[in-house]
Protein backbone atom coordinates (compact mmCIF):
# COMPACT_ATOMS: atom_id res chain seq x y z
CA UNK A 1 0.00 0.00 0.00
CA UNK A 2 1.54 3.35 -1.05
CA UNK A 3 1.66 6.05 1.60
CA UNK A 4 3.26 9.47 1.30
CA UNK A 5 6.65 8.81 2.86
CA UNK A 6 7.29 8.18 6.51
CA UNK A 7 4.37 10.36 7.64
CA UNK A 8 1.75 8.27 5.80
CA UNK A 9 3.31 4.96 6.72
CA UNK A 10 3.52 5.98 10.35
CA UNK A 11 -0.12 7.05 10.20
CA UNK A 12 -1.22 3.69 8.84
CA UNK A 13 0.93 1.95 11.44
CA UNK A 14 -0.74 3.94 14.19
CA UNK A 15 -4.16 2.87 12.95
CA UNK A 16 -3.14 -0.78 12.89
CA UNK A 17 -1.53 -0.52 16.32
CA UNK A 18 -4.76 0.84 17.72
CA UNK A 19 -6.64 -2.22 16.56
CA UNK A 20 -4.19 -5.01 17.21
CA UNK A 21 -3.11 -3.78 20.62
CA UNK A 22 -6.72 -3.85 21.75
CA UNK A 23 -6.78 -0.48 23.45
CA UNK A 24 -10.52 -0.79 23.92
CA UNK A 25 -11.33 2.83 23.06
CA UNK A 26 -14.24 3.50 20.67
CA UNK A 27 -13.29 4.25 17.08
CA UNK A 28 -14.64 7.79 17.34
CA UNK A 29 -13.07 8.64 20.69
CA UNK A 30 -10.40 11.29 21.17
CA UNK A 31 -6.91 10.01 21.82
CA UNK A 32 -4.94 7.57 19.62
CA UNK A 33 -7.07 8.23 16.53
CA UNK A 34 -6.14 11.90 16.59
CA UNK A 35 -2.62 10.84 15.57
CA UNK A 36 -3.60 8.47 12.78
CA UNK A 37 -3.40 11.04 9.99
CA UNK A 38 -5.71 9.19 7.55
CA UNK A 39 -9.50 8.80 7.33
CA UNK A 40 -10.64 6.03 9.65
CA UNK A 41 -13.67 3.76 9.88
CA UNK A 42 -16.06 5.42 12.31
CA UNK A 43 -18.34 2.39 12.72
CA UNK A 44 -18.00 0.46 15.95
CA UNK A 45 -16.87 -3.19 15.72
CA UNK A 46 -19.81 -5.30 14.57
CA UNK A 47 -20.93 -8.45 12.87
CA UNK A 48 -22.97 -8.28 9.68
CA UNK A 49 -26.13 -9.57 11.33
CA UNK A 50 -25.83 -7.15 14.26
CA UNK A 51 -25.48 -4.09 12.02
CA UNK A 52 -28.70 -2.12 11.80
CA UNK A 53 -28.89 -1.45 8.05
CA UNK A 54 -29.34 -4.56 5.91
CA UNK A 55 -29.24 -3.95 2.16
CA UNK A 56 -27.47 -5.96 -0.56
CA UNK A 57 -27.63 -3.13 -3.10
CA UNK A 58 -24.15 -2.08 -4.24
CA UNK A 59 -22.52 -5.29 -2.99
CA UNK A 60 -21.35 -7.55 -5.82
CA UNK A 61 -24.42 -8.52 -7.87
CA UNK A 62 -26.82 -7.07 -5.31
CA UNK A 63 -28.03 -10.50 -4.21
CA UNK A 64 -27.28 -12.54 -1.07
CA UNK A 65 -24.58 -15.17 -1.47
CA UNK A 66 -24.52 -18.66 -0.02
CA UNK A 67 -22.46 -18.83 3.18
CA UNK A 68 -21.12 -15.29 2.69
CA UNK A 69 -21.89 -11.88 4.11
CA UNK A 70 -21.39 -8.53 2.41
CA UNK A 71 -20.11 -5.17 3.63
CA UNK A 72 -20.56 -1.82 1.86
CA UNK A 73 -18.28 1.08 2.81
CA UNK A 74 -18.56 4.77 1.98
CA UNK A 75 -15.93 7.17 0.64
CA UNK A 76 -14.45 9.66 3.14
CA UNK A 77 -15.97 13.12 2.78
CA UNK A 78 -13.84 15.37 0.59
CA UNK A 79 -12.03 12.51 -1.13
CA UNK A 80 -12.00 12.34 -4.90
CA UNK A 81 -11.59 8.59 -4.71
CA UNK A 82 -10.24 5.88 -2.44
CA UNK A 83 -6.88 4.45 -3.47
CA UNK A 84 -6.64 1.85 -0.72
CA UNK A 85 -8.85 0.53 2.02
CA UNK A 86 -7.28 -1.46 4.86
CA UNK A 87 -9.75 -3.51 6.90
CA UNK A 88 -9.14 -5.55 10.01
CA UNK A 89 -11.60 -8.40 10.41
CA UNK A 90 -11.79 -11.09 13.05
CA UNK A 91 -13.20 -14.56 12.54
CA UNK A 92 -15.77 -16.28 14.73
CA UNK A 93 -17.74 -13.13 15.58
CA UNK A 94 -14.65 -11.33 16.83
CA UNK A 95 -13.23 -14.16 18.94
CA UNK A 96 -11.07 -15.75 16.23
CA UNK A 97 -7.94 -14.90 14.27
CA UNK A 98 -7.19 -11.50 12.78
CA UNK A 99 -7.64 -11.10 9.02
CA UNK A 100 -6.07 -7.86 7.69
CA UNK A 101 -7.26 -7.07 4.16
CA UNK A 102 -6.12 -4.61 1.52
CA UNK A 103 -8.68 -3.45 -1.06
CA UNK A 104 -7.64 -1.39 -4.08
CA UNK A 105 -8.26 -1.16 -7.83
CA UNK A 106 -6.31 -4.40 -8.36
CA UNK A 107 -8.61 -6.39 -6.10
CA UNK A 108 -8.59 -7.57 -2.52
CA UNK A 109 -5.63 -9.20 -0.79
CA UNK A 110 -4.55 -10.60 2.54
CA UNK A 111 -1.84 -8.45 4.14
CA UNK A 112 0.94 -10.96 4.76
CA UNK A 113 2.00 -10.21 8.32
CA UNK A 114 2.98 -12.27 11.34
CA UNK A 115 -0.26 -12.28 13.30
CA UNK A 116 1.50 -13.35 16.48
CA UNK A 117 3.88 -10.42 16.08
CA UNK A 118 0.94 -8.09 15.58
CA UNK A 119 -0.66 -9.31 18.79
CA UNK A 120 2.57 -8.61 20.62
CA UNK A 121 2.90 -5.00 19.46
CA UNK A 122 2.75 -2.60 22.38
CA UNK A 123 0.25 0.27 22.18
CA UNK A 124 1.77 3.23 20.32
CA UNK A 125 4.91 1.38 19.18
CA UNK A 126 4.78 2.30 15.49
CA UNK A 127 8.25 1.01 14.60
CA UNK A 128 7.49 -2.40 16.10
CA UNK A 129 4.34 -2.57 14.00
CA UNK A 130 6.24 -1.61 10.87
CA UNK A 131 8.77 -4.37 11.54
CA UNK A 132 5.97 -6.85 12.20
CA UNK A 133 4.44 -5.86 8.87
CA UNK A 134 7.70 -6.74 7.07
CA UNK A 135 9.36 -3.31 6.88
CA UNK A 136 12.53 -2.77 8.90
CA UNK A 137 12.60 0.93 8.00
CA UNK A 138 10.00 2.78 5.90
CA UNK A 139 11.36 4.13 2.65
CA UNK A 140 9.42 6.94 0.95
CA UNK A 141 7.65 5.55 -2.10
CA UNK A 142 8.56 1.96 -1.28
CA UNK A 143 6.57 1.33 1.86
CA UNK A 144 4.26 -1.40 0.56
CA UNK A 145 2.63 -3.91 2.82
CA UNK A 146 3.42 -7.42 1.56
CA UNK A 147 0.28 -9.12 0.31
CA UNK A 148 -0.84 -12.54 -0.83
CA UNK A 149 -4.08 -13.89 -2.29
CA UNK A 150 -7.19 -13.28 -0.24
CA UNK A 151 -8.53 -16.15 1.86
CA UNK A 152 -11.17 -18.46 0.41
CA UNK A 153 -14.58 -16.85 0.37
CA UNK A 154 -13.24 -13.29 0.38
CA UNK A 155 -13.86 -10.89 -2.51
CA UNK A 156 -14.16 -7.17 -2.95
CA UNK A 157 -14.10 -4.23 -5.30
CA UNK A 158 -13.71 -0.46 -5.30
CA UNK A 159 -16.71 1.46 -6.62
CA UNK A 160 -17.37 5.07 -7.46
CA UNK A 161 -18.97 5.55 -4.06
CA UNK A 162 -16.59 3.53 -1.93
CA UNK A 163 -16.08 -0.21 -1.91
CA UNK A 164 -17.58 -3.54 -0.95
CA UNK A 165 -16.22 -6.69 0.63
CA UNK A 166 -17.60 -10.21 0.91
CA UNK A 167 -16.36 -12.47 3.68
CA UNK A 168 -17.26 -15.88 5.07
CA UNK A 169 -20.09 -15.95 7.55
CA UNK A 170 -19.60 -14.88 11.19
CA UNK A 171 -16.72 -12.45 10.61
CA UNK A 172 -16.47 -9.22 12.60
CA UNK A 173 -15.21 -5.89 11.26
CA UNK A 174 -12.94 -4.38 13.91
CA UNK A 175 -11.35 -1.34 12.29
CA UNK A 176 -10.20 0.17 9.02
CA UNK A 177 -8.64 3.16 7.37
CA UNK A 178 -8.40 4.60 3.87
CA UNK A 179 -5.86 6.30 1.64
CA UNK A 180 -7.48 8.75 -0.73
CA UNK A 181 -6.72 10.90 -3.75
CA UNK A 182 -6.27 13.75 -3.01
CA UNK A 183 -4.60 12.55 0.16
CA UNK A 184 -6.55 13.36 3.31
CA UNK A 185 -4.87 13.42 6.70
CA UNK A 186 -8.10 13.33 8.66
CA UNK A 187 -11.75 12.42 8.33
CA UNK A 188 -13.74 9.24 8.44
CA UNK A 189 -15.88 6.84 6.45
CA UNK A 190 -18.52 4.39 7.53
CA UNK A 191 -20.04 1.01 7.06
CA UNK A 192 -23.14 1.78 5.00
CA UNK A 193 -24.92 -1.56 5.02
CA UNK A 194 -24.44 -5.30 5.33
CA UNK A 195 -25.85 -8.19 3.34
CA UNK A 196 -26.60 -11.45 5.10
CA UNK A 197 -26.07 -14.85 3.53
CA UNK A 198 -28.76 -16.40 1.38
CA UNK A 199 -31.33 -18.54 3.14
CA UNK A 200 -31.80 -21.94 1.51
CA UNK A 201 -35.34 -22.58 0.32
CA UNK A 202 -37.19 -25.29 2.22
CA UNK A 203 -37.94 -28.19 -0.18
CA UNK A 204 -41.62 -28.95 -0.58
CA UNK A 205 -42.76 -32.61 -0.71
CA UNK A 206 -45.00 -33.68 -3.59
CA UNK A 207 -48.60 -34.53 -2.71
CA UNK A 208 -49.20 -38.29 -2.71
CA UNK A 209 -51.20 -39.53 -5.69
CA UNK A 210 -54.57 -41.14 -4.97
CA UNK A 211 -54.24 -44.87 -4.43
CA UNK A 212 -56.48 -47.49 -5.96
CA UNK A 213 -57.24 -49.02 -2.59
CA UNK A 214 -60.56 -50.33 -1.24
CA UNK A 215 -63.44 -48.04 -2.04
CA UNK A 216 -66.03 -47.07 0.51
CA UNK A 217 -69.59 -48.32 -0.12
CA UNK A 218 -71.88 -45.87 -1.84
CA UNK A 219 -74.58 -44.67 0.51
CA UNK A 220 -77.76 -42.72 -0.05
CA UNK A 221 -80.65 -43.19 -2.47
CA UNK A 222 -80.05 -44.54 -5.97
CA UNK A 223 -82.59 -42.33 -7.72
CA UNK A 224 -82.52 -43.94 -11.20
CA UNK A 225 -83.01 -47.45 -9.79
CA UNK A 226 -85.83 -46.43 -7.51
CA UNK A 227 -87.49 -44.49 -10.31
CA UNK A 228 -87.36 -47.54 -12.58
CA UNK A 229 -88.80 -49.82 -9.90
CA UNK A 230 -91.54 -47.30 -9.19
CA UNK A 231 -92.44 -47.01 -12.87
CA UNK A 232 -92.59 -50.80 -13.20
CA UNK A 233 -94.91 -51.08 -10.22
CA UNK A 234 -97.22 -48.46 -11.71
CA UNK A 235 -97.43 -50.42 -14.99
CA UNK A 236 -98.10 -53.68 -13.20
CA UNK A 237 -100.74 -52.02 -11.06
CA UNK A 238 -102.47 -50.59 -14.13
CA UNK A 239 -102.53 -54.00 -15.86
CA UNK A 240 -103.98 -55.69 -12.80
CA UNK A 241 -106.58 -52.98 -12.42
CA UNK A 242 -107.75 -53.27 -16.03
CA UNK A 243 -107.86 -57.05 -15.81
CA UNK A 244 -109.93 -56.83 -12.68
CA UNK A 245 -112.46 -54.46 -14.30
CA UNK A 246 -112.79 -56.59 -17.40
CA UNK A 247 -113.62 -59.59 -15.28
CA UNK A 248 -116.31 -57.67 -13.45
CA UNK A 249 -117.88 -56.58 -16.69
CA UNK A 250 -118.22 -60.15 -18.07
CA UNK A 251 -121.85 -61.48 -17.79
CA UNK A 252 -122.62 -65.17 -17.99
CA UNK A 253 -125.86 -66.04 -19.86
CA UNK A 254 -127.67 -69.19 -18.65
Amino acid sequence: MKLRGITRFGAAAAATTFVVAGLGAPADARGPLDEVGVPVLSTQPTTADAFETKDCSGIADGKPATDAQGWLYSTPAGAGKVVNYVFFYKKNRGDGDWVPLLLNDKGIFLIDVDLNALKAVAPGDKKALVRAAGEEEPVPGEDDFPVKPAPAGVSGKLTGKGGWVRTPDHWNIEFGFAETDPFLEEGSFELVSTCLKAVAATPTSASPSPSAGPQLPVTGSNVPLLSGIGGGLVVIGAVLFLTYRRRRNIKFVA
